[in-house]
């Protein structure tokens, strides 16, 4: 419901939402991804299953996490974003983890769309 709320709390056509769904639990499969999916019902947002976790560990990387594998987490990524092999540091990012929150914020509905505002805003302002 959180991201949910941010989608609808921004609706600017230049905004992209891209769902990655990895297994992390047992009863996570691609048919439980499906079924969730309508959670996020909206022409911006594109759905990947990824059943290797391989984005897990990219971001992972790309956050310099130091345990395990990156998920549930939600990164924002501005106009001049572009990637490598890894994907870059993120232009900000929250986490349901539980990881010290100097690295990255704990999830939170109205700071996250707040800096999808801004981010929204810069895009409009920028070069």
């Amino acid at each position: 419901s959180v991201i949910q709320e941010a989608i609808e709390n921004n609706p600017g056509d230049d905004l992209r939402i891209y769902v990655v769904w990895l297994p992390i639990l047992k009863s996570d499969n691609r048919y439980s991804a499906y079924l969730r999916s309508p959670e996020f019902d909206d022409p911006r947002v594109t759905y990947y299953w990824d059943p290797n976790r391989l984005t897990g560990f990219e971001w992972k990387e790309a956050t310099k996490m130091k345990r395990g594998i990156a998920w549930d987490t939600y990164y924002l990524y501005g106009k001049h974003a572009s990637w490598g092999e890894i994907p870059s540091y993120p232009d900000y990012w929250m986490n349901q983890l539980g990881i010290d929150e100097s690295i990255s914020p704990r999830l939170d509905g109205d700071l996250l769309s707040a800096n999808i505002l801004r981010m929204m805003r810069e895009k409009d302002s920028g070069p």
